[in-house]
């Protein structure tokens, strides 16, 4: 917040007497942090002033790094080891410790796409990073999957297995979430009619996008246009009226069959948030990456799940900053 201060301070209003004393007070600190940063070095003082921040940041971005990099070598181990047979130990010496005692098959298991699908931070200390890696494999021409499990330690960037890939059961799926789109909008609605519109430009190149992006959203037409045309188009919002009543700003979900040269492709979802401009036109401001979800979140058929206590840490688990488009 902006505050603007005259010459005048006896307007007798506490607030604006109480901040003209708080702006003394830190005009007296920070000259003498000043004093300071001739002395003692200008990094030192803002090592006092920022030092949390910064190395929180520094950290979770190590720790991403790390996590992606326990992954990939987990993910490029397992695929490695189940084409590795009996007689070529030493093609696993670079990843696991103790190869030539491993037993091995006479005959290469079938495997496939390797990629790790769970990371997760077992234990940090003295420079060292163990990490436990769920790795899948496809291992027919079904499309079924394996599972495997590995422990991967990595110091100062240099990642190894503790151990051979354990066989374990798949993960289960998650919870299914009620999402906040409450209304289903006829296409003639405002807001149906703009998201139509607008995911029409976007995909098939028909129509002007600009007519249905918003200034400044940032949101460029996929190119070369994917599809001809659009169809079974639904659409469902947070806002019960779909945009004919007073509202400025609603989420939206798009659902819809895109057609291609070849025929009808599958069913595509696009969350988006959408903005009335001037007061009359609806127009696109952001592809979500995400669904909106009710507010708490609530699972289907359940309960609104229990808020973490703000002094609950996970020293676990990795989280990745989600992307957002501007």
């Amino acid at each position: 917040m902006k505050v603007s201060t005259g010459t005048r301070n006896d307007s007798g209003d506490p607030l604006l007497r109480k901040m003209a004393a708080r702006k003394r007070r830190d005009n007296v600190v920070f000259g003498a942090l000043a004093v300071l940063a001739v002395i003692g070095g200008g990094a030192t003082v803002l090592g006092w002033l920022l030092p949390s921040k910064h190395a929180a940041v520094a950290d979770s971005t190590a720790s991403i790094g790390q996590a992606q990099l326990a992954g990939a070598f987990a993910a490029e181990f397992v695929g490695v080891y189940l084409g590795t047979v009996e007689g070529q130990a030493d093609r696993l010496e670079r990843y696991v410790s103790g190869a030539a005692t491993l037993k091995l098959p006479t005959t290469r298991r079938p495997a496939a796409d390797p990629a790790a699908v769970q990371v997760r931070l077992t234990k940090n200390a003295r420079g060292l990073q163990v990490w436990s890696a769920l790795v899948s494999v496809r291992i027919d021409e079904h499309g079924t999957r394996r599972y495997y499990g590995v422990p991967v330690v990595v110091s100062q960037g240099a990642p190894r297995a503790l151990n051979a890939p354990m066989l374990v059961a798949a993960p289960e799926l998650g919870p299914e979430l009620v999402q906040a789109y409450s209304a289903t909008c006829a296409a003639s609605t405002p807001l149906a009619a703009a998201a139509a519109g607008f995911l029409t430009a976007y995909l098939t190149g028909s129509g002007e996008l600009s007519r249905y992006a918003a200034v400044g959203s940032g949101i460029k037409p996929v190119h070369p246009a994917p599809y001809g045309a659009l169809d079974n188009i639904s659409v469902s919002a947070d806002d019960r009226q779909c945009g004919s009543g007073h509202s400025g700003a609603a989420r939206v979900l798009v659902k819809l069959t895109p057609k291609d040269r070849d025929g009808t492709a599958g069913t595509l979802a696009y969350p988006l948030v959408m903005v009335r401009v001037d007061g009359q036109q609806w127009q696109v401001r952001e592809l979500e990456v995400v669904p909106a979800l009710a507010d708490p979140v609530v699972v289907v058929g359940g309960q609104p799940t229990p808020q973490p206590s703000s002094a609950a840490t996970s020293t676990t688990a990795v989280t990745i900053p989600p992307a957002h488009q501007n």
